[in-house]
């Protein structure tokens, strides 16, 4: 009987057999014919149609792979319950895949269902917080902030303290990291409570978390010296309980506030652990933000290579799965990177990628750290004002994160100095002295606002305070294993001790600079390396190797020139230091 009915719907094009192997299967040829038929049914049948189909595919087929469909089934048929459960599941695998649309669909109707069923405390925090964490994902934080907070409003009606908590400790996630909504007074106030209930519901997974939040918070504002002992004693608590997922969060952040304090090799050591925990744990927006953080350290030890290898697994990983926030992440290292390597045409463009999609993402961090390197990028192309502008629009731009301003003022004594406006330059390292010790005397901070200084004392022509000032800084950045702008210092004391007549010296501190240049393979400062070590063989009657150093300094001066934006070329090339070097290969 069913298959000559479904004979004549065929004959009469109203259906369209599809599948012949295995199984049959027929479609309908138009979409309207099929919800036409469907609203003639009625209610009660079909209610049991869907209850028949949700049964049938449950016996026979993998639900795992038909959640949504079992879901949408058992919603029709009026089973709540059953319905719940698929939908949950629905939002789980879409989110585990990074299907973000499809995964608040399915929590969306599935906290509708909640309303008319008793769910445990376990169902509901999963749901709301997940919920939470996918709009995260999407940069949505009002979004995800109204998430946790209907968490509490059913927490409150159910008078559940532990699942209140729950939601307290997704709320504090967002004001404790840097994104459009951070706040670190009131994440801190919040995780302090958290910790107080937790202890009194004597839930410890819970107060390994809060713990943890509050070395998040102390960590981006700044307190590494405060954020240590909390993740330590986090760190110890979560291992104690086996919380894997929770432990790598952890060691992730704490590998950071140990590099800050100058301890690289154990906050590497850290940051590897976790990068292992969130392989197995298949973890992918944690594993980029991991190996991006990991970038973001490295480049200050002149590791380029390994800088743009973790860089780009992490782009990749983002763009896979859809995280704007990672994804301008995992640019943050890159252009710096080419920029050392003379590549200014692909470290602009990447800079430039970097902070529109970290606006897009409420990402605070490019406008302040990437922003300041693409005016140090035009400021190395010759493009001074521009750098200038640069730099006051980022001041303008970091007016809500106050933390960020001795960067920012240590970019503006360079760009000003750089212009001859030595007036401004020393108001600007005014400035960032006295927020340095409102930022509490960051390690990283400080190395920038003390190159900053010097670069100042270079322009003044003050060659005896150039130099004291650079047996400083050499000796706090090989202490902490920086060689990032090493190889400047190392120039700029060659420079001094030439000045001042102290030539012997002055060879041996370039030859360290040139070092550390390859090294770290920066033809940026290798051109001016050579360009100096031609001056002063040349001043010392050394002419064939002041030849020889000059056409070294020329190919490399090519090299970038030709990498350079195309509208920036002759501005690079017309630089008067540029020009000198060239018109003599001419």
């Amino acid at each position: 009987m069913l298959r000559t009915n479904l004979e004549k719907l065929e004959r009469a094009d109203l259906i369209r057999r599809t599948q012949f192997v295995l199984e049959i299967e027929y479609w309908f040829k138009h979409g309207l014919v099929q919800e036409t038929t469907y609203e003639a049914l009625l209610k009660q049948d079909r209610r049991r149609l869907h209850h028949f189909v949700a049964e049938i595919l449950e016996h026979w087929q993998d639900d795992s792979a038909l959640t949504a469909v079992l879901a949408r089934h058992w919603d029709e048929a009026g089973e709540s319950a059953r319905a719940f459960g698929y939908y949950v599941r629905t939002g789980d695998n879409a989110a585990r895949v990074y299907a973000n649309k499809e995964a608040l669909m399915a929590y969306q109707r599935a906290i509708e269902l909640s309303e008319a069923l008793e769910l445990s405390h376990t169902q509901l925090a999963h749901l709301y917080v997940q919920r939470g964490r996918v709009y995260e994902l999407n940069a949505q934080y009002d979004a995800a902030l109204a998430s946790y907070d209907a968490l509490e409003q059913v927490a409150l009606a159910r008078q559940d303290s532990a699942l209140a908590l729950e939601a307290l400790l997704a709320r504090i996630s967002i004001y404790a990291t840097p994104n459009a909504r951070f706040d670190f007074e009131r994440a801190i106030e919040l995780a302090q409570q958290a910790i107080v209930r937790a202890r009194e519901l004597k839930d410890r997974a819970a107060e390994a978390k809060a713990l943890w939040l509050l070395l998040l918070v102390y960590s981006h504002s700044n307190r590494p010296r405060d954020a240590m002992p909390k993740g330590e004693a986090a760190l110890a608590l979560a291992r104690e309980l086996n919380l894997r997922e929770l432990t790598a969060y952890i060691l992730n952040d704490l590998g950071g506030v140990y590099i800050s304090e100058g301890d690289f090799a154990s906050g590497l050591a850290l940051l590897q652990e976790a990068n292992q925990l969130w392989r197995e744990l298949d973890n992918l927006p944690m594993l980029a933000d991991n190996l991006s953080s990991r970038a973001g350290f490295l480049i200050y030890a002149g590791e380029m290579d390994a800088v743009l290898q973790l860089s780009d697994e992490a782009y990749h990983i983002t763009e896979r799965i859809g995280n704007l926030w990672g994804h301008s992440y995992s640019l943050f290292a890159v252009g710096v990177a080419h920029l050392e390597r003379g590549e200014f045409a692909l470290a602009i463009a990447k800079m430039q990628e970097c902070i529109a999609v970290g606006e897009r993402a409420g990402f605070i961090a490019p406008r302040l750290d990437t922003q300041l390197d693409l005016g140090r990028a035009y400021l190395w192309l010759g493009e001074t004002q521009r750098a200038i502008e640069v730099g006051e629009q980022t001041l303008k731009d970091i007016a809500g994160f106050p933390l960020g301003l001795p960067l920012c003022y240590a970019a503006l004594v360079e760009f000003y100095a750089a212009a001859g406006d030595l007036t401004r330059a020393q108001e600007h390292l005014h400035n960032a002295r006295e927020t340095l010790a409102q930022a509490n005397n960051l390690l990283v901070y400080e190395m920038y606002v003390e190159r900053a200084a010097l670069l100042l004392a270079v322009a003044r022509g003050d060659w005896q305070t150039v130099r004291t000032m650079c047996a400083e800084v050499i000796s706090q950045l090989e202490k902490i294993h920086v060689r990032l702008f090493l190889a400047d210092v190392w120039y700029y004391l060659a420079r001094a001790l030439f000045e001042l007549g102290n030539a012997n010296a002055g060879f041996d501190a370039l030859a360290r600079a040139d070092a550390v240049a390859q090294a770290i393979g920066s033809r940026r400062m290798r051109w001016q390396i050579l360009a100096l070590r031609a001056e002063m063989e040349q001043a010392h009657g050394n002419h064939l190797l002041a030849d020889e150093s000059r056409e070294h300094a020329r190919g490399l001066l090519r090299f970038i020139a030709d990498n350079a934006p195309v509208e920036l070329r002759k501005v690079f090339l017309n630089r008067p230091d540029v020009r000198a070097l060239m018109e003599k290969d001419e």
